[in-house]
């Protein structure tokens, strides 16, 4: 599972609650598709398959 690092966190439970908000009410077909859409990531970062151990 990846792990996302948003680029701007200013207002992001706003944002978060838009979201749902919008997904429950039928206007996003779902939250990763919204989440997608609407927020931009600054970094990704993918776990090490050789690290498994030590996480």
């Amino acid at each position: 599972m990846p792990v996302k690092v948003i680029s701007n966190s200013e207002n992001i439970a706003c944002m978060g609650g838009a979201i749902l908000a919008g997904v429950a009410n039928g206007i996003g077909p779902s939250i990763e598709a919204a989440t997608e859409q609407f927020i931009s990531f600054k970094d990704i970062y993918y776990p090490n398959p050789d690290n498994v151990a030590v996480y």
